[in-house]
């Protein structure tokens, strides 16, 4: 298992030894965000220190530090990522580098960025689909504090694109730079789990992992039977306007229905 942050937390050596334009650009941008980051992680101490402090001593509760803080913890790890991605200093576990050859062991890595690649383009799409609804539909927090939640989703969204980049300069580098050989494996493989995704899809994989119930939308609950059984709407020319029952079921009884008002 190896990681470490030596090098991500001074950030130098990976813009110089950049090799081209955008690579510079990305590292450049990665020194800054790591900066920015440790200042929000030490901001984030220091809330709930303040919190701890007010809440123990003073007997004064607090509404919004738990919020704020995990807003600052969440964009450090988000915006972040690019910059321990670009000296792959994430957490990884050796064993098996240490067994494949050295030929192997570059596709194999070069396979895992591609993945990587993908599964973070999708992530960085549907934060920006969570950002976009959180700013149409103006959403809040459910707290008394109540910020926007286009802030987390921000922070998500410009976090996943930077990340997504890095891991699209770090897939193009070895790309130009592989032999034939390692170019045949790396096709062999990458036709390899397009059968096994085709063969997936005949047998019908995604109909098995789907869940047991069916999860009611606001414009399906309507329809949905146990909902009728356990709400049913009362008409508006009974009670004046349209109404729903109690939720309370009584084994073999029949709860009276209310009448309009005189």
């Amino acid at each position: 298992m190896a990681h470490g942050l030596d090098t991500v937390e001074t950030g130098l050596e990976a813009v110089s030894a950049a090799a081209n334009p955008a690579e510079r650009v990305v590292g450049a941008i990665n020194r800054l965000v790591v900066i920015l980051s440790s200042i929000a992680l030490v901001i984030a101490s220091g809330v709930l220190t303040y919190s701890v402090v007010v809440r123990y001593f003073l007997k004064y509760s607090t509404d919004w530090q738990d919020e704020m803080s995990v807003f600052l913890v969440l964009g450090a790890v988000f915006m972040s990522a690019a910059a321990i991605q670009a000296q792959r200093h994430h957490v990884g576990i050796e064993a098996i580098e240490g067994l494949l050859p050295k030929s192997v062991n570059q596709t194999r890595i070069f396979l895992v960025d591609i993945a990587s690649l993908a599964f973070c383009a999708y992530f960085a799409w549907k934060s920006y689909a969570l950002l976009h609804e959180a700013i149409e539909d103006n959403y809040h927090s459910s707290s008394t504090w109540g910020p926007p939640l286009w802030i987390p989703y921000s922070l998500m969204t410009a976090g996943m694109v930077l990340l997504s980049v890095q891991l699209l300069l770090q897939v193009a580098a070895p790309a130009r730079a592989l032999s034939t050989a390692a170019v045949l494996r790396t096709a062999i493989a990458l036709v390899v789990v397009a059968a096994v995704g085709l063969v997936a899809e005949r047998l019908n994989f995604a109909a098995l992992l789907a869940p047991i119930v069916n999860v009611n939308t606001p414009q399906t609950i309507a329809d949905d039977p146990q909902f009728q059984d356990r709400f049913p709407w009362l008409p508006r020319d009974v009670l004046g306007c349209e109404q729903l029952p109690t939720p309370i079921k009584l084994i073999d009884e029949q709860l009276p229905v209310p009448t309009k008002a005189p």
